[in-house]
C-alpha cells in the first residue's frame, strides 16, 4: 500500500510539474542577422504565447516580452503595420503592445503569413486585449484601450478594427487617404 501511495505521490508530482508553464528564454542580447533570428523562430513563438497567457508578475513574462519584441524586430518572417488609433493605445501601454506583437508572431508563424491582413489585426488585437484585462490591476486603466473593450461589450469590435485596418491600407497604398478615428 505504501509503495501504492509513493507511485501516486510521484505521478501527482510529475503531472502538476508539467502543468506548470514555463517558458525557457534563450540569453540572446542581438541577432546580428536575419538567418541567425530566424533560427529563434519556434523559440519566439513559445515566448509569444507564454506572455499572453500570463501576468506581468510572473516569472519569465518579461524576459519572453523582451525576447519577442527582439525577434519581431529583427525577423523577416513578419511585419507589423498597427496603425490608429491603435497605435495610441499601445504607446501609452508598452506592456500591451508587446501583446500586440506576441500574438502577431502567434498568427504569422501559425500562418504562415508574413503580411498581416485585417483577421490577422483583430487577431492580434484580441489577443493584446485580453492580456490587458488580465493584467489592468498591474498596468492601470488606458482610456484607449478601454475604448475598444466598450466596442467588444457592445458587439462592434470586428467592425471597427477591420474598419481601422483597412483605412490602415489604404494610407500605405496612398499616404494622402484621409483618416478617421475611433469615437
Amino acid at each position: 500500500m505504501k509503495r501504492i501511495q509513493t507511485l501516486l505521490m510521484t505521478m501527482l508530482s510529475i503531472a502538476f510539474a508539467a502543468n506548470a508553464q514555463t517558458v525557457r528564454v534563450p540569453d540572446v542580447k542581438e541577432f546580428k542577422t536575419t538567418e541567425e533570428c530566424n533560427r529563434y523562430t519556434s523559440t519566439a513563438n513559445a515566448c509569444a504565447e507564454y506572455y499572453l497567457t500570463h501576468t506581468l508578475d510572473e516569472p519569465n513574462v518579461q524576459e519572453a516580452g523582451n525576447f519577442v519584441y527582439m525577434w519581431t524586430n529583427s525577423t523577416d518572417k513578419l511585419m507589423l503595420n498597427i496603425g490608429e488609433p491603435a497605435h495610441t493605445g499601445f504607446i501609452e501601454c508598452i506592456p500591451a503592445l508587446i501583446a500586440y506583437m506576441s500574438a502577431s508572431v502567434v498568427y504569422a508563424t501559425t500562418h504562415n503569413q508574413k503580411q498581416p491582413d485585417g483577421q490577422a489585426h483583430e487577431y492580434a488585437m484580441r489577443r493584446a486585449l485580453d492580456f490587458y484585462k488580465r493584467n489592468k490591476s498591474l498596468l492601470g486603466t488606458v482610456p484607449r484601450l478601454e475604448t475598444y473593450l466598450k466596442a467588444q461589450a457592445d458587439g462592434t469590435f470586428s467592425m471597427t478594427v477591420k474598419r481601422e485596418f483597412n483605412e490602415l491600407a489604404a494610407t500605405i497604398a496612398n499616404p494622402n487617404t484621409p483618416k478617421t478615428t475611433l469615437k
